[in-house]
C-alpha cells in the first residue's frame, strides 16, 4: 500500500455533531420598560438561554433608536417606533440585526444595557445595500453602493454581517467611498452597468445554482423604471472574499464577451417624482435571480410597494415583458418613509425559498411579503396591514420559516405561525401570484406554545441569528448526517 488512506479508507468529508437543530435560530426580546428579557430559541424550538438586562432610557433606548422608549416592549408598537426602532422583518433580514450586538454587561443586574455599535440609520443603510446570494453557501454577503450612479457604483462581497456590509458604504457610515481609485469592483468600469446608469442600492443578485448574476439599473434621470441586466457565467463571489481586485478582473473577462451580458426591458411604471417613498423606490430595490433566470424585484412606490417579475425565454435568450403588481399603503401618520428601511430579504437554509419583504404602512408597521420559489420563479404574495404591530420572519430548519407578530401577547406567549413554500397552497408546483396580496390573517396563528416571559402585556421583537451551520441542518433533514 502506497498510501495509508487506501488501506484504512478515506475519512468522511464532513464531521458534524449529533444535533444540528440545536443551533441557535432566533431571539425573542420582551420587557416591561425597566428591563429587557432575551429568550434564545433553537431550530427545534427549544428555549436554550434566558437573560435579563436593565434599560436606561437616557442611553440605550435613545442612542440606538433615536426615539426614546422604542424598546419598551410593554407599550403598543406604534408606526413611528417601528419605523425608527429596528423592529420587524423590514429591519431583521439576511444580515440579522445589531440589536443583539450589545456589551458584556447585558445580563448584569444594575447596569444599563449598552447600545449596539451602530446607530439605527446604519442598520437601515445595510438593509438597503445588501444584495441576495441564493443557494446553500450562506456564509457571505453581497452588497452595493448607496444611491450612486455611473463610475461611483460598486459591488463587493464580504463576510455576513451588518458591520462588514457597512464598511466602505456611502453616507459616512464606515467612510464615503465614491473615489474610483479604491479597491472595489466598479460595476460600470467592469462592464456590468450601462455607462452613466443608476445602480439600485441592493440591486445585485447571484444564483449559486446557475452561476449567473443580475444587477438592477435605470437611467440616471427622473425616470423611475428599473430593468434587469443578466451577467452569465458570473465569477463565484465566495471565491473572491479577500480579493476584490481579482474579482473585478474576472468580471471584466466575462462581460467582454457580448453574449454574457443581456439587458432586459424596463418594468413600465415610470412614475413622476413623488413623495419621499417614491424617492426610496428610485434608489433601492431588492432582486431575486432564480435558477431559470427569472427575476423578481421589490421596491417602494409613491402609493405603496411595487413588485415586478421578468420571465426568461430560453428560446430567444431574453426576458419577456415584465408583469407588475402594487400594494397600497395604509394611510397613517409618522415619518413619511424617509427614515424607514428599504425592502429586505431572507432565504431558507436550503436556499430554495426566498422572501422579499417591505412595510405595509408607510411609516413602518405591517408588511408586504413576496415568497419566491428560487427554482421556478413562481410566487406567493402576502400582506399583513396594521398600524400598531410588526411582522418578523426567521428561517427555521432547512425549508421553513417562523412568522411572528409584534402584538400584545397578554402573557400567553408569542403570536406565531410556521410556514413553508410547500405548505401554503394545495399545489406548490403552481404559480400563486394572483391579482392581489393574500391576507396573512388567514394563517393558523397561535399563542401559548412559545414563551415570552412572565409579563401581563408584551409586544415581542423576534430577531434571527444569522450565523448558523445551515448545511448540517439540511443534511440532517435529508437523513445524510
Amino acid at each position: 500500500m502506497s498510501n495509508l488512506t487506501d488501506f484504512f479508507g478515506k475519512s468522511a468529508k464532513r464531521v458534524a455533531g449529533d444535533s444540528p437543530h440545536s443551533q441557535a435560530a432566533f431571539v425573542v426580546r420582551t420587557g416591561d420598560g425597566s428591563y429587557t428579557e432575551s429568550l434564545l430559541f433553537s431550530h427545534d424550538l427549544q428555549c436554550i438561554s434566558r437573560t435579563k438586562s436593565v434599560n436606561s432610557s437616557a442611553n440605550y433606548m435613545s442612542e440606538f433608536s433615536n426615539q426614546a422608549g422604542a424598546w419598551n416592549h410593554s407599550t403598543q408598537i406604534t408606526s413611528h417606533q417601528a419605523g425608527y426602532g429596528g423592529i420587524g422583518a423590514s429591519m431583521n433580514g439576511y444580515l440579522g440585526n445589531h440589536h443583539l450586538d450589545v456589551g458584556a454587561n447585558e445580563a448584569t443586574n444594575g447596569n444599563s444595557e449598552r447600545a449596539p455599535v451602530h446607530a439605527i440609520a446604519t442598520i437601515q443603510q445595510s438593509t438597503a445595500c445588501v444584495g441576495t446570494n441564493l443557494g446553500l453557501n450562506q456564509s457571505y454577503a453581497l452588497s452595493t453602493s448607496y444611491q450612486a450612479a455611473g463610475a461611483a457604483c460598486y459591488i463587493k462581497v464580504t463576510p455576513r454581517s451588518v458591520r462588514h456590509v457597512l464598511n466602505q458604504a456611502a453616507g459616512n457610515f464606515g467612510g464615503y467611498q465614491s473615489s474610483t481609485g479604491l479597491d472595489l469592483v466598479r460595476a460600470q468600469a467592469d462592464g456590468m452597468l450601462t455607462p452613466n446608469y443608476h445602480l439600485a442600492s441592493g440591486g445585485l443578485s447571484y444564483n449559486q445554482n446557475s452561476g449567473n448574476a443580475v444587477i438592477i439599473e435605470r437611467e440616471n434621470t427622473s425616470a423611475r423604471d428599473w430593468r434587469p441586466v443578466l451577467i452569465k457565467n458570473f465569477p463565484d463571489p465566495a471565491k473572491y472574499l479577500s480579493d476584490w481586485h481579482a474579482w473585478g478582473a474576472a468580471i471584466t473577462s466575462v462581460t467582454s464577451v457580448a453574449a454574457n451580458r443581456v439587458v432586459g426591458p424596463t418594468e413600465g411604471w415610470i412614475a413622476a417624482q413623488g413623495d419621499s417613498r417614491e424617492h426610496l423606490g428610485a434608489n433601492h430595490a431588492k432582486a431575486i435571480l432564480c435558477d431559470n433566470n427569472d427575476v423578481v424585484i421589490m421596491h417602494h412606490r409613491s402609493n405603496g410597494i411595487g413588485v415586478a417579475r421578468w420571465r426568461w425565454d430560453e428560446s430567444n435568450n431574453q426576458w419577456d415583458a415584465p408583469t407588475v403588481w402594487s400594494g397600497t399603503y395604509t394611510t397613517n401618520s409618522g415619518d413619511g418613509g424617509t427614515a424607514t428601511p428599504a425592502p429586505n430579504w431572507i432565504q431558507s437554509l436550503d436556499g430554495k425559498t426566498a422572501i422579499l419583504i417591505s412595510k405595509a404602512v408607510y411609516s413602518g408597521t405591517g408588511a408586504y411579503a413576496v415568497i419566491v420559489d428560487v427554482a421556478t420563479g413562481n410566487m406567493q404574495r402576502w400582506t399583513w396591514q396594521t398600524s400598531a404591530g410588526n411582522l418578523s420572519i426567521v428561517p427555521l430548519g432547512a425549508s421553513k420559516f417562523l412568522l411572528s407578530r409584534g402584538v400584545s401577547s397578554d402573557g400567553n406567549g408569542l403570536s406565531a405561525s410556521i410556514i413553508s413554500w410547500d405548505g401554503l397552497h394545495s399545489n406548490p408546483a403552481d404559480d400563486h401570484s394572483g391579482t392581489s396580496f393574500n391576507n396573512l390573517n388567514q394563517l393558523d396563528w397561535g399563542y401559548g406554545w412559545m414563551d415570552v416571559g412572565s409579563k401581563s402585556t408584551s409586544y415581542p421583537n423576534v430577531i434571527p441569528i444569522s450565523q448558523v451551520d445551515n448545511v448540517a441542518i439540511v443534511l440532517a433533514e435529508k437523513g445524510e448526517l
